[in-house]
Parts: structure tokens; sequence; C-alpha cells
């Protein structure tokens, strides 16, 4: 059953933004049953825009901490291709993979609490160094590489060390000359690194480029990539409205009226999705021995539908002195309310 108030807040949003169509896409960061965006929800998006064909602007309401680098080209792509105007209510998180959806958006209306980050990737790869399990029957897992981290270890050696361009082999050396041991860089991964650096560059270019116009457009285009994707020095920097203005995106502050309603709206979310709050296991089984739970990871909700991604699984007390606690995820799935 759909939410009425939620759906109210739509509407009322709707209204504030001149009839746009809003679409809400929510990620959660509630670990371990957090979600990222991922190229499943594409599917989910077209079948929110078939139920009404009439309106020429979209609005997404996004809240996400980061996911897959392609599919925001394939959110933006699908949405710009049904609209005419597409743009972006940022209320808390846009962080990663949602700052290039937002890239792509002719407008970001932010919040004075609404952040953007770097789209810098963090990179896994076979070859990368591995990090061992606590358990003893779980193999060893590559351990992810952030683009800025290798990058920033290159400005080190320049800009602190002195390292001359003739010296720089040996900086190069240092990271891969020993690719058998455990924390040590295989060329493979530092090229899967670059690699991520370019698909960076490419797609914050990309979705830029749908929207900017005039004279300045490819300086304007290349300030914003280089900023973006190199200039800050880690993935964490929050980008406020007044930041992300001065860096030259088309950022718009939310009135006091949808400052109060998106914040209303998110907060409802929030509360559903559990976010904020520790997954405590023990707390949900309280005195029982096994129990079912459900919970909400990530939201498709505009007026009239609405879609879930929906972690089902079973916790379990054994017998043992002291009882163990046990966690299995029966079913994770987008399911329509």
């Amino acid at each position: 059953m759909l939410d009425p108030k939620r759906q109210n807040l739509i509407k009322k949003i709707s209204e504030l933004r001149g009839n746009s169509k809003i679409i809400a896409y929510l990620t959660s960061d509630r670990a371990p049953l957090n979600t990222r965006i991922a190229e499943d929800v594409v599917s989910l998006l077209q079948r929110h825009i078939l139920i009404d064909t009439e309106r020429k602007k979209v609005s997404l309401f996004l809240y996400t901490r980061g996911g897959d680098m392609i599919a925001p080209l394939k959110i933006v792509n699908l949405l710009r291709s049904h609209y005419n105007e597409f743009e972006i209510l940022i209320t808390h998180y846009a962080q990663s993979a949602g700052t290039l959806i937002s890239l792509g958006a002719d407008s970001i209306i932010m919040t004075r609490l609404a952040e953007l980050s770097p789209v810098d990737p963090t990179t896994t790869h076979p070859f990368n160094p591995t990090v061992a399990s606590q358990n003893p029957s779980v193999p060893a897992q590559p351990r992810p590489i952030n683009v800025e981290d290798v990058n920033s270890y290159f400005l080190f050696a320049t800009e602190k060390a002195k390292v001359n361009d003739k010296d720089m082999d040996k900086v190069y050396s240092y990271l891969i000359n020993n690719a058998h041991k455990d924390n040590a860089i295989h060329p493979l991964s530092l090229g899967n690194v670059y690699r991520g650096y370019r698909m960076a560059r490419k797609l914050a270019e990309r979705m830029l480029k749908m929207h900017y116009k005039g004279f300045f457009r490819t300086k304007r285009i290349a300030k914003l990539v280089d900023a973006l994707t190199g200039k800050i020095p880690t993935h964490d920097y929050p980008i406020f409205r007044d930041e992300a203005r001065e860096l030259g995106l088309k950022v718009e502050y939310a009135s006091t009226e949808l400052e109060s309603l998106m914040f209303e709206l998110l907060s409802n979310y929030t509360n559903v999705m559990n976010i904020g709050r520790p997954f405590n296991p023990v707390e949900i089984l309280g005195s029982e021995q096994n129990k079912e739970f459900s919970s909400i990871g990530a939201f498709v909700e505009s007026v009239g539908v609405c879609d879930t991604f929906t972690f089902k699984g079973i916790i379990k007390r054994d017998a043992d002195t002291p009882p163990r606690i046990s966690m299995n995820i029966v079913s994770s799935k987008w399911e329509r309310i």
C-alpha cells in the first residue's frame, strides 16, 4: 500500500517545481544492508516514466552514497530522452555516482545540508593487494584501491619529495617491482586504477556536454572535470552548494518552503529504511531462537507507484555456550508496493 503522507509530499514538491514529474530514488547506507546505484534501476525508472508521459520536466529526488560508474550515464540518458528538462533535488547526500548523475542535470537544487563529492572511483581487481578474512574458511579478498590515493602518491613524490622526471621510474618501481608481495601493487592493478581515472573523467565530461552550451563551454567543462576528478584531495570531501556554484555547476538554492518539504520527505524515507540506525541482530531477535526479518534497502517512488529493494532473511541463535547469532539473507530483490 502506498504511503499517503509521502505521496502528498511528492505532489506538493511537484507543484513547487512547475508541475514537474517527481521521481524519488534513494539507496541505503545502513550496513550490512546497504545498497548502491546500479543498472537494475534503469528499467524501474522507465516504468515510472511510462505511467505519466504528459509532463515535459522531471525532478529526481536523490539520496545516495554512490555506486556503479556506468549506471549514472544510463539513468541520465533515459531521463533526458523522455523530458525536455531534467533537474536533481538533493536534500543531503548525492555522492560519487550520485554526483555524476547530478552533472547530467540542467539544474541542481540543493538544501543547506546537501552535498556532492568528487567522482574519483575506488577500483577492485584480482591482482590488487589482498586483505585476509577473520574467518579461516573465507579466502583473502582484493583490497579496493582509490584512484585519488594513487594520484596523491605521485603528487607527493613530485611536490614534496622533489623527485624529478628522470627519477620517476623509481617511484613507479617502488609500487610494482614486488608484485608478489601482499602489499605491493601489481602493474595490472595500477593500469586498472588509471582506467578508472580515465573513465571518471570521460563520464563527467559526457554528462556536462549534455547541457552546457555557449562560447566558454569547453573551458567550463574542463575546469569542472579537473576539479571533480583529481584536484580535490579526498573522495569524502563534501562539496556544499556554495562551492558547487563556485566551481561552475548550475546550482539553485532550495526555497524555504521547498527545503522544508524535501527534509520532511527524506525523513519519512530514512525512518522507513532505518538509515542512521545500526543493524542489530540481537535487538531484532529478542528472546526468540529464530526470527524472520525484512528491511528496505532502496526506494524508487513517484505519484501512484512505488518500488522497494527489500532484503529478507532469518536470524538464528544456536545452542552453543555462549550462544552465537547468525544472519542469513534468503532474498534481496525489487518489489512493487
